[in-house]
Protein backbone atom coordinates (compact mmCIF):
# COMPACT_ATOMS: atom_id res chain seq x y z
CA UNK A 1 0.00 0.00 0.00
CA UNK A 2 2.71 2.48 1.14
CA UNK A 3 4.85 1.98 -1.99
CA UNK A 4 1.55 2.26 -4.50
CA UNK A 5 0.92 5.52 -2.31
CA UNK A 6 4.22 6.86 -2.92
CA UNK A 7 4.62 6.08 -6.83
CA UNK A 8 0.70 8.09 -7.12
CA UNK A 9 2.05 10.90 -4.80
CA UNK A 10 4.91 11.57 -6.30
CA UNK A 11 5.13 10.23 -9.67
CA UNK A 12 8.15 7.84 -9.38
CA UNK A 13 8.37 3.95 -9.47
CA UNK A 14 9.63 1.72 -6.85
CA UNK A 15 13.44 2.11 -6.63
CA UNK A 16 16.21 2.36 -3.56
CA UNK A 17 17.43 5.80 -4.34
CA UNK A 18 17.36 7.31 -1.44
CA UNK A 19 14.95 10.14 -2.04
CA UNK A 20 12.47 7.67 -3.05
CA UNK A 21 13.65 5.85 -0.06
CA UNK A 22 12.66 8.44 2.44
CA UNK A 23 9.74 9.03 0.44
CA UNK A 24 8.16 5.84 0.93
CA UNK A 25 9.33 5.64 4.45
CA UNK A 26 7.38 9.15 4.92
CA UNK A 27 4.04 7.27 3.14
CA UNK A 28 4.11 4.22 5.63
CA UNK A 29 5.11 5.82 8.89
CA UNK A 30 2.97 9.00 8.74
CA UNK A 31 -0.23 6.97 7.47
CA UNK A 32 0.57 3.79 9.44
CA UNK A 33 2.95 4.63 12.02
CA UNK A 34 0.85 4.74 15.06
CA UNK A 35 -0.16 0.51 14.54
CA UNK A 36 3.21 0.32 15.57
CA UNK A 37 5.59 1.21 18.51
CA UNK A 38 6.03 4.97 17.76
CA UNK A 39 5.04 8.13 19.80
CA UNK A 40 2.15 10.01 18.49
CA UNK A 41 1.56 13.53 20.00
CA UNK A 42 -0.21 16.45 18.69
CA UNK A 43 0.19 15.19 15.35
CA UNK A 44 3.81 14.73 15.48
CA UNK A 45 4.97 10.93 15.36
CA UNK A 46 7.83 10.11 16.23
CA UNK A 47 9.58 6.93 15.02
CA UNK A 48 12.73 4.61 16.71
CA UNK A 49 15.81 3.51 14.45
CA UNK A 50 15.23 -0.05 14.46
CA UNK A 51 11.59 0.22 13.35
CA UNK A 52 12.34 2.65 10.53
CA UNK A 53 14.78 0.05 9.85
CA UNK A 54 11.57 -2.54 9.79
CA UNK A 55 10.14 -0.73 7.74
CA UNK A 56 12.74 0.07 5.42
CA UNK A 57 13.65 -3.38 4.98
CA UNK A 58 9.79 -4.91 4.22
CA UNK A 59 9.62 -1.93 1.28
CA UNK A 60 12.96 -2.62 -0.23
CA UNK A 61 14.28 -6.25 0.00
CA UNK A 62 17.27 -4.85 -1.71
CA UNK A 63 18.61 -2.43 1.30
CA UNK A 64 20.72 -3.65 4.16
CA UNK A 65 20.54 -0.24 6.18
CA UNK A 66 18.75 2.91 5.85
CA UNK A 67 20.27 5.53 3.31
CA UNK A 68 21.40 9.06 4.04
CA UNK A 69 18.32 11.63 4.42
CA UNK A 70 18.91 13.68 1.14
CA UNK A 71 19.79 17.33 2.84
CA UNK A 72 16.77 18.85 0.87
CA UNK A 73 14.06 16.13 2.32
CA UNK A 74 12.05 18.13 5.18
CA UNK A 75 9.35 15.36 5.40
CA UNK A 76 11.75 13.59 8.20
CA UNK A 77 13.77 14.83 10.68
CA UNK A 78 15.93 12.74 12.36
CA UNK A 79 17.66 13.30 16.01
CA UNK A 80 19.73 10.44 17.28
CA UNK A 81 18.43 7.61 16.59
CA UNK A 82 14.40 8.94 15.82
CA UNK A 83 12.82 10.04 13.14
CA UNK A 84 10.14 12.87 13.31
CA UNK A 85 7.40 13.79 11.37
CA UNK A 86 3.70 15.23 10.69
CA UNK A 87 0.98 12.23 10.67
CA UNK A 88 -0.89 12.51 7.69
CA UNK A 89 -4.01 11.85 6.01
CA UNK A 90 -4.98 8.21 4.27
CA UNK A 91 -7.50 10.02 2.27
CA UNK A 92 -9.98 7.71 0.69
CA UNK A 93 -8.32 6.14 -1.86
CA UNK A 94 -7.65 2.56 -1.11
CA UNK A 95 -5.76 -0.26 -2.58
CA UNK A 96 -6.90 -3.78 -3.35
CA UNK A 97 -5.29 -7.42 -3.62
CA UNK A 98 -7.02 -8.29 -7.27
CA UNK A 99 -4.60 -12.26 -7.09
CA UNK A 100 -1.56 -13.91 -5.71
CA UNK A 101 0.32 -16.45 -6.32
CA UNK A 102 3.04 -17.99 -4.15
CA UNK A 103 6.00 -20.14 -5.70
CA UNK A 104 7.68 -22.64 -4.02
CA UNK A 105 10.44 -20.74 -2.40
CA UNK A 106 7.71 -18.48 -0.31
CA UNK A 107 7.85 -15.75 -2.53
CA UNK A 108 4.66 -13.81 -3.23
CA UNK A 109 3.35 -12.23 -7.07
CA UNK A 110 0.21 -10.32 -6.36
CA UNK A 111 -1.94 -8.18 -8.98
CA UNK A 112 -2.96 -4.88 -6.62
CA UNK A 113 -5.56 -2.11 -7.90
CA UNK A 114 -5.44 1.46 -6.54
CA UNK A 115 -8.91 2.48 -6.22
CA UNK A 116 -10.47 5.82 -5.70
CA UNK A 117 -13.66 6.06 -2.81
CA UNK A 118 -16.09 5.83 -6.00
CA UNK A 119 -14.15 2.05 -6.71
CA UNK A 120 -12.64 3.07 -9.90
CA UNK A 121 -9.36 1.53 -10.94
CA UNK A 122 -6.83 4.24 -11.16
CA UNK A 123 -3.67 1.96 -11.25
CA UNK A 124 -2.58 -1.73 -11.53
CA UNK A 125 0.43 -2.73 -10.10
CA UNK A 126 2.42 -6.22 -9.75
CA UNK A 127 4.04 -6.87 -6.86
CA UNK A 128 6.66 -9.33 -5.94
CA UNK A 129 7.46 -10.02 -1.95
CA UNK A 130 9.59 -12.31 -0.62
CA UNK A 131 10.02 -13.94 3.48
CA UNK A 132 12.21 -11.85 5.56
CA UNK A 133 10.93 -14.41 8.83
CA UNK A 134 13.19 -12.30 11.45
CA UNK A 135 11.58 -8.89 10.52
CA UNK A 136 8.82 -6.93 12.23
CA UNK A 137 7.27 -7.61 8.69
CA UNK A 138 6.98 -11.09 6.80
CA UNK A 139 7.82 -9.70 3.51
CA UNK A 140 9.75 -7.53 1.74
CA UNK A 141 8.78 -6.11 -1.84
CA UNK A 142 11.36 -7.28 -4.70
CA UNK A 143 9.56 -5.00 -7.22
CA UNK A 144 6.44 -3.36 -7.27
CA UNK A 145 5.66 -2.19 -11.04
CA UNK A 146 2.79 -0.06 -12.42
CA UNK A 147 0.77 -2.03 -14.84
CA UNK A 148 -1.53 -0.26 -16.29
Amino acid sequence: DSIIRTDERTGKSHSSESEYVWEALFTLSSYWGYEYETGFNGGIITVPGELMESFCFALFHNLSELPEIPEDFGLILRKDDTYTMKSSELGKNYTEIESFTEASDGSVKATIYHCSAEDEILAVYEVKLVPQPFNVFAYSVVYANKIS
